[in-house]
């Protein structure tokens, strides 16, 4: 519903073979053809993404292909950049604000990874927490290569629910 809002708000048809989310799965079709096709045949047809997600995790055991690596390749076909409407963009907390009348400085951002979810709420004026639960892990977050800090950080968000687990990340 919201690309279909945003396409018609910039006056941009939106192509039908568009209409199901991007899979990068290896055991679903692919239709980057489909894609393809679409994008480059279709003047005006927005390039919408929901996220740009390197990996996903079904399991814990599990890391696979994400988003990211399907968009990557749609991008690299077309040679179009895709509007990105989930995190980190800031489409969504500014529809959420404006609809909900909420005030950014007392909205947290929790989420399992630096890249999306943390960098979401640090560009886009949140308050953040880490949860070591998923996809970063306590290592990654203390390394001297990241440079997204989040306000706050807990190994689960069972956290939450226990006094004094949650941790100061500066």
């Amino acid at each position: 519903r919201f690309s279909r809002a945003r396409a018609r708000e910039h006056g941009r048809p939106r192509c039908k073979v568009l209409r199901a989310p991007l899979r990068s799965l290896p055991s679903l079709p692919a239709p980057l053809p489909a894609r393809q096709l679409c994008i480059n045949e279709n003047e005006g047809c927005e390039f919408i993404a929901t996220n740009l997600d390197a990996v996903t995790h079904l399991t814990d055991a599990q890391e696979w292909a994400g988003n990211g690596s399907m968009v990557g390749a749609i991008k690299g076909c077309t040679g179009q950049e895709p509007t990105v409407v989930g995190k980190p963009s800031p489409l969504m907390i500014d529809y959420l604000t404006d609809k909900l009348g909420l005030e950014k400085d007392r909205i947290c951002m929790v989420g399992d990874r630096l890249d999306t979810d943390i960098l979401f709420g640090t560009d886009n004026g949140l308050k953040t927490l880490l949860v070591l639960s998923g996809v970063t892990t306590e290592d990654k977050l203390l390394s001297d290569d990241n440079k997204i800090t989040p306000d706050y950080y807990a190994d689960t968000i069972n956290d939450f629910f226990i006094e004094a687990k949650v941790k100061e990340a500066s």
